[in-house]
């Protein structure tokens, strides 16, 4: 059936008796179920409620992440005083982090958009 709007037009015209409609976001469904079935109750898939969900997640998640993140050399590590601090970008604050942080990545540093 593909994403054309003109064939799921058609097959939803030879089924009438359809009251709910799940479909994902695009909007060639949309347009093709108000015309086959304007009474019909439109809602989102449990896949793209769970992708909506999760990208407002991510979203907001990386609102409260650094910009930069420095990953503790292996020396730097070895010192039992070693605090890395995180400026956040909203509040302008530093927070202290754990010194232990994994050796495999020791002295990396990583973007926001890498994350």
């Amino acid at each position: 059936m593909g994403r054309d709007s003109e064939t799921l037009e058609n097959w939803l015209k030879g089924h009438p008796h359809i009251e709910i409609v799940s479909r994902d976001r695009a909007s060639s469904y949309s347009s093709a179920v108000n015309k086959a079935l304007p009474a019909a109750i439109q809602i989102a898939d449990r896949f793209h409620i769970t992708q909506n969900l999760l990208d407002a997640l991510k979203e907001t998640l990386k609102s409260f992440m650094p910009q930069v993140l420095e990953v503790p050399t292996e020396q730097e590590l070895e010192q039992e005083e070693v605090t890395v601090t995180v400026q956040q970008r909203v509040k302008k604050t530093a927070k202290p982090l754990s010194a232990k942080l994994c050796k495999r990545n020791a002295g990396t540093k990583y973007k926001k958009s890498m994350i």
